[in-house]
């Protein structure tokens, strides 16, 4: 996970960096809404896309003066091979310690198929990465998520993290001082 996360991401940008930075061009990578807020089921896989995140926001700063425009898209549950592959890689693990996959793990692999099959297919996906390489005004950061209730979800869990920054120390800000930096960079992001 880490070899294709992590390392595979950073090896191919600097490998192909000296070529963007000539074109003047731009660094799309792909992180996950798991990259903003951690599930205990994806700890491995939140840490290599929370990494995506701060190589993202290093990247964009680093190459800023050049000219060079760094996005992150973050998806949230569109239809992939991702789950179907984590479960067998698990039987593949069993099979290799000498198990047996049974008639409840293949039910599992069945049923993990089945609901990554209706999940919405990843078209607005595609869209994030085009505006972010095509458009004039490209943007940092990318949510796409295919409900509602997914970006609320994502939205919510990074408010609740601003208020646990917030919490401990001697300059801690008040309600209508967050409130304040929530508009000013809201501002920010509109002119």
């Amino acid at each position: 996970l880490y070899q294709v996360n992590v390392e595979g991401v950073y090896r191919v940008t600097k490998a192909f960096a000296p070529l963007v930075v000539e074109s003047k061009g731009r660094i799309s990578t792909t992180g996950s809404v798991a990259g903003t807020i951690t599930t205990s089921a994806y700890n491995a896989y939140s840490g290599s896309k929370h990494w995506i995140e701060a190589f993202t926001d290093g990247l964009a700063l680093e190459l800023a003066s050049q000219d060079v425009l760094v996005s992150v898209i973050e998806p949230g549950n569109y239809q992939s091979h991702i789950r179907r592959n984590s479960v067998l890689s698990a039987f593949a693990r069993v099979e290799a310690a000498g198990g047996k996959i049974t008639d409840k793990m293949q039910k599992q692999y069945e049923a993990t198929a089945a609901y990554e099959l209706t999940l919405a297919k990843p078209d607005a996906v595609s869209a994030a990465f085009m505006h972010a390489l095509f458009d004039t005004n490209p943007l940092r950061r990318y949510v796409v998520t295919p409900s509602q209730e997914e970006r609320a979800f994502t939205i919510s869990t990074k408010v609740k993290q601003l208020v646990e920054l917030n919490q401990w120390g001697p300059h801690n800000y008040s309600r209508n001082q967050l409130v304040k930096m929530l508009d000013q960079a809201m501002a920010e992001k509109e002119s």
